[in-house]
């Protein structure tokens, strides 16, 4: 029996670590050049993977976010409910609890929590008779799918009043991601993912290279399977997606719609006092009005138009100059609207008993 080539295996081996140091290297220096001509801003450090929800908050996180090339901050705060805001202890029973539902606008992203619409609600509601837990469950990039999800499953743990769920109109893209596993991230999981995203802006470039592709990559095959399932309810993005045709924004609205029904049965059944609200982040869309105002049409769901506050602010100043999300301005225009349907639903003595009750029967938080 011939006996192996020490030398030639010593080579391979040899050569083998040569390679793995020379990438270790190269990636080293790629690293260092993509720190010294890439500009790179905060990365959310309180999202974590998440079996049920693709990604959730993890409580506990305290975070200065920095944008790049620019002198702005703002602090976030993530309670031990994984909610952004501070804590509100659940076993207390007097306090009534106000959940909010939604995605990064519902979060407050490019402002510090007491500008929102949550901490502003928050402020207002608790100089009333009555004392209000907010619960802010917006998660960034979440679409209605993983906001009704969420809200289902812990009915019994919050015991929500009032509920409002903000729609955003890249909410039912989020959904196609999130519906086909990849909410966690468009690029397969592998150990190491999570380090690198944090701390690498290597990898943070090249995941932005090719987030495109992988993204449409999700939408293509969504369309793909709206064609050969023509009578199943897809859940989708835009009109001006390419390839979008009536029907497929028709069965995506379905969806939608479906969801946010069964949110409110499930709520009435918890909790039959209980309101739903629905607001959208762009009410001067007529398409959006048009849509969640007939989702509200006699069912007991109430529908805050802001488009006259958001005519009033005006469009140069709706969204922040920094970021793409609401104002403090508009945060403040829907916290008051919120504020005015919350009233009405109680009757005098604000906090007491909800319209159209003999008494109030339900207590919670």
């Amino acid at each position: 029996m011939k006996e192996p080539d020490l030398g030639l295996a010593r080579k391979a081996i040899f050569v083998g670590l040569t390679v793995m140091v020379a990438a270790a290297v190269a990636a080293a220096a790629a690293e260092v050049l993509v720190r010294l001509l890439v500009p790179s801003g905060s990365v959310a450090t309180w999202l974590v993977r998440d079996p049920v929800y693709g990604y959730i908050q993890r409580p506990g996180v305290r975070q200065v976010w920095h944008y790049a090339g620019t002198d702005v901050t703002w602090r976030i705060r993530i309670n031990s409910l994984g909610m952004r805001g501070p804590e509100c202890d659940l076993r207390r029973r007097d306090r009534q609890r106000l959940l909010l539902l939604g995605d990064s606008f519902t979060f407050g992203y490019g402002l510090d929590e007491d500008l929102t619409f949550a901490g502003q609600l928050r402020r207002m509601l608790n100089q009333e008779r009555r004392r209000w837990c907010v619960l802010n469950a917006g998660v960034g990039g979440w679409g209605t799918v993983q906001e009704v999800k969420y809200a289902i499953r812990n009915l019994e743990k919050l015991q929500p009043d009032v509920i409002v769920l903000t729609f955003c109109p890249n909410d039912q893209v989020d959904d196609i991601v999130f519906l086909q596993g990849a909410a966690g991230g468009l690029l397969p999981y592998f150990p190491g993912k999570r380090f690198l995203r944090d701390h690498s802006r290597l990898y943070g470039f090249i995941y932005s290279c090719l987030h495109t592709a992988l993204f449409n990559r999700v939408l293509l095959k969504d369309l793909k399977n709206g064609e050969e399932r023509p009578g199943k309810s897809q859940a989708g993005g835009p009109r001006a997606q390419p390839g979008i045709t009536p029907q497929d924004e028709m069965r995506r609205w379905e969806r939608t719609g479906w969801y946010i029904r069964m949110l409110h049965e499930r709520f009435l059944t918890f909790n039959p006092d209980g309101l739903l609200i629905l607001q959208t982040t762009h009410p001067w869309r007529q398409d959006l009005k048009a849509r969640l105002s007939s989702l509200c049409k006699d069912t007991g769901m109430v529908y805050v138009d802001l488009e006259d506050d958001a005519r009033r602010i005006g469009r140069g100043r709706i969204f922040l100059s920094y970021d793409p999300h609401w104002s403090a301005a508009m945060h403040e225009a829907s916290a008051q609207r919120l504020l005015e349907v919350i009233r009405g639903h109680y009757r005098a003595g604000f906090g007491g008993e909800p319209a159209g009750l003999e008494e109030n029967t339900h207590e919670a938080g």
